[in-house]
């Protein structure tokens, strides 16, 4: 079953779809598929980029910094604005460059490859200044709640367990 599907048949007010661009694009999905979406139906948005290599290579580890990959973000963040999302986009990355990065570079550089996206889809709320965005970063917030006037979130995780 597909997560909608699942969020569906569940028929709970605290259960909700989230929408995930490295898993939509990185997988089998199609751009037909968006339209299964229901008006209001996301609640929450995972904002990466697939990088340029084969599908067969892409693991948990490969989300790339939004704009810096080869996801037609543009076109999918126009879809889901048609669907009714205008939350924050959270964006998750699991580098060990990032991670150990400096949080405002790390923030700065996520805010000039994304913004560009983000702006070209102008029904979306725009980007926060970067120093918000690094200081969400160094406190450890991934939560856009830590500012109202947040619109990108920023995870940098540890890589995800594999077995």
């Amino acid at each position: 079953p597909t997560a909608l599907q699942v969020t569906r048949e569940a028929s709970h007010p605290n259960v909700k779809p989230m929408f995930d661009f490295y898993h939509f694009w990185a997988g089998l999905s199609k751009f037909e598929d968006l339209e299964e979406i229901r008006p209001g139906e996301i609640h929450h948005v995972h904002f990466q980029d697939v990088p340029r290599m084969p599908r067969e290579l892409l693991d948990g580890t490969t989300r790339a910094i939004p704009g810096e990959g080869a996801a037609p973000l543009e076109r999918i963040l126009r879809a889901l604005r048609k669907k009714g999302y205008a939350g924050p986009l959270s964006v998750e990355l699991f580098y060990p460059h990032l991670q150990k990065g400096d949080p405002y570079e790390v923030a700065l550089r996520i805010r000039r490859s994304s913004e560009p996206v983000t702006l070209a889809a102008p029904s979306l709320p725009t980007t926060m200044p970067a120093a918000r965005l690094a200081n969400s970063v160094a406190a450890g917030s991934s939560s856009p709640a830590a500012s109202p006037a947040a619109s990108v979130a920023i995870t940098v995780s540890p890589a995800p367990v594999t077995s």
